[in-house]
């Protein structure tokens, strides 16, 4: 737009500078003057100041500003300015489960325990045939079990949790501490017993705790019922998903009788989890062991074979919001992916419930998309497009989920509260994390959730889609002005016959003033509406200024320079302008004064006022009708447009001499209105003209792993070939008693290197790796997308993933592994 207006201004000084020459040299009367020369520069360094955009960083910034502030009331806290508008553009969300779906309050509703069913009255559970109800809000009783074994489950969970309650600055008891562990503990409250008597029943140095591991999906607690080195057997507690615990199950607790674990009986405990996961509850189970004693507890959790004891259904309702919200994102056309470590049949009783599984979607656990990633890419990327549900995922999952929907032209956003989110909030386009996460989690968004809702995600993208909409719309407001102004300029100096500016400087710097400051002000704080989430998001790789905007812009900037041009020549007749009389500057043509300043006042307000409608229009930038439309949303429009045709009444009936002005009669102004209303009608036009935009190709959004050709070298082979590059090297400790300060031997690590040179071809890669210690490299994973490691005697073993940058699913330290940044 610079260039444009600065070649206008050139070609204005050379039109404007030739006639002047070649009025010197026909004209005896008509003299050099080197002022006339110095007006014509000044009439293109305003035409420059004109044609630049200057107020779109400015309106850019208020859009973003205003939106921030505002996004901040909807609980929506922007960490990153430029997330604001990057979440207009949004065609995924994969959102977390537990907390942002759902509330979050967890208690048990159902169970299976020691063989005895039951459930809790008006939680819309229902148990097999026999089960007992537990009255809703009081304790009950469990028929056909001892008191002494629901005391041992009891004691068991409690020892096995750490979840407590204590009173808020109301004096209210309020839990602390996990969930989960929270709705278990709900069960012992339900059945009459006191969880923290249990747990103090047994001192901090005769437990120990490992805690959840994602891997195996269970959290144990070791317990010496006597002090250690008493020699009595230690208790061994478990909790977990009940399908992962019965793999290491032997036995299983019926009633008080502890009995061998058949295949039938497993088949039955399947039928009673996929049950409770089927009514969109998640199923945890419990199960002990006894193990021989030692002088201290292990350093690693003991594989030892466990008693299967219960299982219990917990209940996290759904927020009564989530519906509606999804309904949206429908509409909107933007895909929600729900993501959660939960049991694969209580995921999708969960994603039903909420709208985001419907026929035809796909629901897909952990390890099948972690197989998928690394053997058939291709598939997995065709599957994601209708995946809507991640069950038990895995920390990395999310984060290769977010990778290769990026790579598939996707716009990401992500939520996430735990550290092991962390990478996939950094990755994804937006990152959400809550309020409640971690610092770790926070610090990698790009937003915050106040209240942790995906509600609020929702709105999020509506205020991006508004952000973007605004500065749409300030950009085809300036340009329409731009485009008008400059051609005026330049056609009404080439036409007149004392080669001047149709508009004098300092009007030009007003119109100036209007556009910029005042348009960005207007246009660029309107408040959304959830109408904005009834249309497709926009293209990241379609223009701003789409096919209808480019309408816009040519049709008003046509109309207002037809006006102009045919009131330069007939607008003195038309306005009925009276002779000149001792206005110098004009010329009397068949009675009326021609050039005059009361001519050039009503070609300056006609245009000014022409601008001043125009903001209406371009409020609008899709089929809508009515231009004043939700004009109460634009409140600070409203006031602009009374301000700027104050100041221009102003200018015309006061400044005078200051802005080149003269005062006008009622029916001069009138005319100037009529004149500029007929935007309003222009606009109505434009909008009805129907012009399709411009849809993406499947080779515009595909990401570049899909679009390289076979015999081509990959992104990630490129990356490998200049080198290591943000590698991660995992080394085994081989030889503790070494000092720090030993450097490495080489054949621990130039050995390693030269097995990459002799295999790859590299010759950039350093032979010696500076590490010290007794260490022996074992695998490497590449920040490309390579997995290396040692295969014995073989040498390396090399294998690409589908999303070069990301964490290979196979990449997990194991014990006794130390990983380094290179």
């Amino acid at each position: 737009i610079g260039k444009i207006g600065g070649a206008a201004a050139l070609l204005t000084l050379i039109v404007l500078s030739t006639k002047e020459i070649v009025q010197t040299v026909q004209n005896d009367d008509h003299k050099f003057s080197v002022v006339q020369y110095l007006n014509f520069i000044l009439i293109c360094v305003s035409i420059v100041v004109v044609a630049i955009p200057e107020g779109l960083p400015l309106a850019v910034t208020i859009a973003l500003g205003y939106s921030m502030r505002s996004m901040i009331r909807d609980n929506c806290l922007p960490r990153v300015l430029a997330s604001c508008e990057t979440m207009g553009a949004a065609t995924t969300i994969c959102s977390d489960k537990t907390g942002t779906l759902t509330l979050n309050k967890m208690t048990t509703v159902q169970g299976h325990v020691a063989g005895e069913d039951f459930f809790v009255e008006g939680t819309e559970c229902e148990g097999p045939p026999g089960s007992t109800a537990f009255p809703q809000g009081s304790t009950g009783k469990l028929k056909k079990i001892s008191d002494t074994l629901l005391d041992f489950l009891c004691y068991s969970i409690s020892v096995n949790s750490g979840a407590y309650e204590e009173p808020n600055e109301q004096g209210e008891l309020v839990w602390r501490g996990n969930k989960t562990e929270v709705g278990l503990l709900s069960f012992i409250q339900k059945v009459g017993r006191d969880y923290m008597n249990l747990r103090n029943s047994v001192p901090a140095d005769q437990q120990r705790t490992f805690p959840f591991s994602s891997t195996k999906k269970r959290m144990t607690t070791i317990v010496s019922p006597a002090p250690l080195g008493s020699g009595k057997e230690w208790e061994v507690h478990v909790k977990g998903a009940p399908e992962f615990l019965l793999a290491d199950c032997t036995h299983y607790q019926d009633g008080d009788e502890v009995k061998p674990l058949t295949e039938d009986i497993k088949v039955r405990i399947n039928e009673i989890i996929i049950q409770i996961a089927n009514q969109g509850n998640r199923a945890l189970g419990m199960a002990h062991a006894t193990m021989e004693p030692g002088d201290d507890f292990p350093t690693e959790e003991p594989e030892v074979s466990l008693t299967f004891m219960s299982i219990l259904g917990i209940q996290d309702p759904i927020r009564p919001e989530v519906p509606n919200a999804v309904a949206q994102c429908a509409s909107a056309g933007v895909s929600v992916k729900m993501v959660t470590g939960d049991n694969l049949n209580t995921a999708m009783a969960i994603a039903k419930k909420c709208g985001i599984y419907k026929e035809g979607n796909i629901a897909m656990e952990g390890k099948e998309f972690r197989k998928l990633a690394v053997d058939n890419p291709a598939e997995l990327k065709s599957k994601l497009r209708h995946m809507t549900v991640l069950a038990r995922s895995a920390p990395t999952d999310k984060q290769l989920l977010v990778g290769n929907l990026k790579e598939m032209g996707e716009v990401v956003a992500v939520t996430g509260d735990g550290t092991n989110d962390a990478p996939a909030l950094k990755l994804a386009d937006v990152g959400f994390a809550m309020k409640t996460g971690t610092d770790v989690a926070r610090n990698a968004s790009h937003m915050i959730l106040e209240d942790d809702n995906f509600a609020s995600v929702v709105r999020a993208t509506v205020w991006g889609r508004t952000i973007n909409d605004n500065i749409k719309k300030f950009i085809q407001f300036q340009l329409t002005v731009n485009c008008a102004g400059v051609l005026l300029t330049f056609i009404g100096s080439a036409i007149s016959p004392d080669n001047e500016s149709p508009l004098k400087t300092v009007q030009l710097l007003w119109l100036n003033l209007i556009m910029d400051a005042m348009a960005s002000l207007a246009l660029a704080t309107e408040r959304p509406t959830d109408e904005c989430l009834k249309r497709p998001p926009v293209f990241k790789e379609g223009a701003i200024i789409t096919r209808k905007m480019w309408l816009f812009i040519s049709i008003h900037a046509c109309y207002q320079l037809a006006v102009m041009v045919v009131l330069l020549n007939l607008g003195h007749v038309w306005f009925d302008v009276q002779p000149c009389g001792d206005d110098l500057t004009g010329e009397d043509v068949d009675g009326r004064c021609k050039g005059g300043v009361v001519h050039g006042t009503i070609v300056f307000n006609v245009f000014v006022l022409m601008q001043v409608f125009n903001q209406f229009n371009a409020r609008k930038l899709y089929n809508e009708f009515n231009p004043f439309e939700g004009l109460l949303r634009s409140r600070v429009l409203c006031g602009i447009f009374f301000i700027t045709v104050g100041f221009q009444v102003f200018a015309v009936e006061v400044a005078g001499k200051f802005m080149s002005t003269t005062r006008l009669n009622l029916y001069q102004w009138g005319l100037c209105l009529g004149f500029a209303v007929a935007e309003l009608l222009i606009g109505v036009v434009v909008r009805i003209i129907p012009i399709p935009e411009w849809q993406p190709k499947a080779t515009d959004i595909e990401g570049t792993a899909l679009l390289t050709p076979v015999n081509q070298p990959t992104p990630s082979k490129e990356k490998f070939q200049r080198g290591v590059h943000k590698a991660i090297v995992l080394t085994r400790i081989t030889n503790t008693t070494k000092k720090p300060e030993t450097p490495l031997s080489r054949s621990a690590s130039s050995g390693f290197i030269h097995q990459l040179r002799s295999q790859r071809g590299v010759q950039d890669i350093p032979t010696h790796l500076p590490l010290y210690g007794g260490v022996s490299v074992s695998r490497l994973h590449m920040g490309g997308g390579e997995h290396l490691h040692h295969r014995g005697n073989d040498g390396l073993s090399i294998g690409d993933i589908s999303s070069p940058g990301l964490i290979s699913p196979h990449f997990s330290p194991t014990a006794g592994d130390v990983a380094m940044t290179l």
